[in-house]
């Protein structure tokens, strides 16, 4: 984590705007830290899970964690973030609560089928213009 929290870290400190995607979500908590060290961001989390779990098997550093550990920690703004596509079966209610009742914007994936992926484009959109603020 250290190390990823230095790299992007000095990403940032050049003003560069990373887009990061991969597979282990424990990545996402350091690059976070990284990128809101001067003040909290906006997020766009395309995935079939909220990642907001709370701990897990004793520790709350696990890849079903990183955006609830972002928004406790006031990494990210909650206005700001949108959540695309959720669904399938590791999803449980306290996760989808966390990111509800925190101000995210979950679109679940049938939500988004229905929707189109121009309609869904245009609410995120809508959540940047809302805040006055870009989303990163």
């Amino acid at each position: 984590m250290h190390d990823i929290h230095a790299f992007y870290a000095a990403l940032h400190a050049h003003a560069c705007v990373p887009l990061s995607a991969g597979d282990d979500h424990s990545i996402t908590y350091p690059i976070l830290k990284a990128l809101a060290s001067d003040r909290p961001v906006g997020l766009v989390h395309i995935d079939a899970h909220t990642d907001t779990w709370d701990e897990f098997m004793g520790s709350k550093f696990h890849h079903g964690a990183p955006f609830r550990l972002a928004n406790d920690e006031g990494l990210i703004d909650p206005s700001r973030t949108v959540q695309i596509g959720i669904r399938g079966a590791r999803n449980h209610e306290e996760a989808w609560n966390y990111s509800l009742s925190s101000g995210f914007r979950v679109i679940f994936m049938e939500v988004f089928t229905d929707l189109g992926v121009n309609a869904v484009i245009e609410q995120v959109r809508h959540h940047r213009r809302r805040s006055g603020v870009s989303v990163i």
